[in-house]
């Protein structure tokens, strides 16, 4: 058999590139956090560049928001416009930090340092760059709407100028404040909601990431989720033209819808009634209709109750 005499010269290449690879990312103090390089002196530090996540506005100021670095306890927060330098904001015992005293229609860059306990030494470089963000503070959207709609709540508000997408926020009952959810338009439902609970929502304006761009209404808007009893047929009977169903009346109910299916079919509404009984007229005598029925709000546009997914069976006969 041949032997290739260039493979321990191959092998040797291969391991001469890997091993410059490994000198030239140490020598410049690259790690998966980020560089901990001086960008000044080329000074390296044991610790990485905390790198900003978010922005947020709260209370007419600029909150900035990054990640957290194991081993620090004390950071320092600097900022420049597009006419200054980098100059000190504050320091920081936890990963955020408010600066209260921006102006209003003014870019500002920012950036984060690791900072000893006693603040006199840094234990890391800096993004030079930084991050930007545009001070404008948006109107909180005015929600005007929160109601009861087919399984959940439904939220409408506002739409403020040169905004296309919202946070939606809720508290439940007397709990905290929480993002529910970013949306594109004025509308929103919330569907993770349970008979009896009391929520409060508000909206905030926000951009195309999530990037908050204004405050939202603490107070918010309150609605108790109440569904009414499922109502129950109590009777089932031919009766000439049709098929005649009975209920009884659940208390504070505006009105019912009537369903029917055949078989293993879809449900179809039969009719919008206030009273408790109707004929369904659109029967085949042969026929075996189950019959349903759900209390309705008053504008057609909302159940306000659950229905009897069994329901009650009968054959037309004339």
């Amino acid at each position: 058999m041949l032997k290739n005499k260039k493979s321990p010269q191959y092998l040797w290449n291969i391991f001469l590139i890997f091993s410059l690879l490994f000198c030239l990312t140490a020598c410049t103090g690259k790690s998966d956090g980020g560089a901990n390089v001086n960008n000044e002196t080329g000074e390296t530090y044991e610790y990485d560049v905390p790198s900003i996540t978010s922005f947020e506005y709260k209370d007419n100021a600029i909150r900035i928001k990054w990640d957290n670095i194991d081993g620090i306890e004390n950071y320092r927060v600097f900022r420049k416009d597009e006419q200054s330098d980098w100059e000190i904001l504050g320091d920081s015992q936890e990963n955020g930090f408010t600066d209260e005293n921006a102006e209003k229609e003014k870019t500002y860059s920012y950036t984060v340092r690791c900072l000893d306990p006693e603040g006199l030494n840094y234990l890391s470089g800096y993004d030079d760059i930084g991050k930007s963000i545009l001070n404008v503070a948006y109107d909180i959207p005015d929600l005007s709407e929160v109601k009861r709609v087919n399984d959940g709540i439904e939220l409408k508000w506002k739409a403020v100028d040169g905004i296309n997408n919202y946070m939606v926020m809720r508290k439940v009952e007397d709990g905290k404040w929480k993002k529910l959810e970013s949306v594109e338009g004025n509308k929103y439902v919330d569907k993770d909601v349970k008979n009896g609970k009391t929520y409060s929502y508000s909206v905030r304006c926000v951009n195309e990431d999530s990037t908050i761009l204004g405050n939202f209404d603490r107070d918010g808007l309150k609605l108790k989720y109440v569904l009414l009893k499922t109502p129950q047929i109590t009777n089932v009977e031919n009766v000439d033209g049709g098929i005649k169903i009975t209920w009884d009346a659940v208390s504070k109910a505006e009105k019912y819808r009537v369903f029917h299916k055949v078989d293993d079919g879809k449900w179809e509404k039969v009719l919008d009634t206030k009273s408790t009984e109707c004929i369904d007229e659109g029967v085949t005598e042969g026929t075996a209709y189950t019959y349903t029925v759900r209390c309705l709000s008053e504008d057609g546009e909302s159940y306000m109750s659950e229905y009897d997914k069994n329901g009650v069976t009968i054959t037309y006969l004339k």
